[in-house]
């Protein structure tokens, strides 16, 4: 994941350099379920069918970032891991789910905050903003803060 993030952060640096910034950061998430990479769903049937491998089980989701230094050179890659546990979703629920189209954009087909929101049955270990896209707890230990 940290090798994807670097050619994110990559794309983005020439023109992040020529305007002026001197860090560029890249992230990218994927989920691993049985030794399974799911990534983001490219259609309905997918997001539906991720959904339900996910549904009433754990899966760990997997954020890797890379920090781009340009005055330095300076290149930086981690990743960080956090446990999800989903309870058991009804057929109706990824129906209702997946025809309102939040899986888009989403590594699994889905946002913790907003599913949380929504009432879904999930716990999970580990920051919560890896789950999310972006490993902040350890992005702020790297920028000198908690």
């Amino acid at each position: 994941m940290a090798a994807l993030a670097y050619l994110k952060a990559a794309a983005g640096s020439t023109d992040a350099a020529r305007d002026g910034r001197d860090v560029v950061l890249g992230a990218d998430t994927a989920i691993v379920k049985d030794n399974t990479l799911i990534g983001t769903p490219r259609d309905h049937d997918e997001a539906t069918a991720i959904l339900r491998t996910l549904s009433g089980g754990t899966h760990d989701v997997v954020t890797g970032v890379s920090i781009l230094e340009h005055k330095t050179g300076r290149r930086v890659l981690f990743y960080d891991t956090a446990r999800v546990r989903l309870g058991r979703l009804s057929d109706q629920q990824i129906r209702d789910y997946v025809a309102s189209e939040g899986w888009k954009g989403k590594a699994g087909g889905y946002n913790l905050k907003e599913r949380l929101d929504a009432g879904w049955p999930i716990d999970f270990e580990g920051d919560p903003a890896t789950i999310m896209g972006l490993p902040m707890r350890k992005l702020a230990a790297y920028f000198g803060g908690a």
